[in-house]
């Protein structure tokens, strides 16, 4: 995933709303050595990845859905 892929509750609206702010914050605040944690936070539908996202180009801000192949097993 790169800077200019979107997907869930991101959006071409610069304006963040509270509740996107508040969770990104508690995502944030994951101790990075919380494997559990950071497994469930990012295996929610507002932070998991789908099989398509879309993709904003950063030289002709052509936005393009993209589909994904299927994640490996970890």
């Amino acid at each position: 995933m790169i800077l200019w892929d979107i997907w869930g509750s991101m959006n071409l609206d610069p304006a963040v709303s509270d509740t996107d702010a508040l969770r990104a914050d508690s995502v944030a605040a994951i101790d990075p050595d919380d494997s559990a944690a950071l497994r469930a936070a990012f295996d929610s539908p507002d932070f998991r990845i789908p099989p398509v996202i879309r993709t904003l180009s950063p030289t002709t801000r052509t936005l393009t859905e993209v589909p994904l192949p299927p994640a490996s097993p970890a």
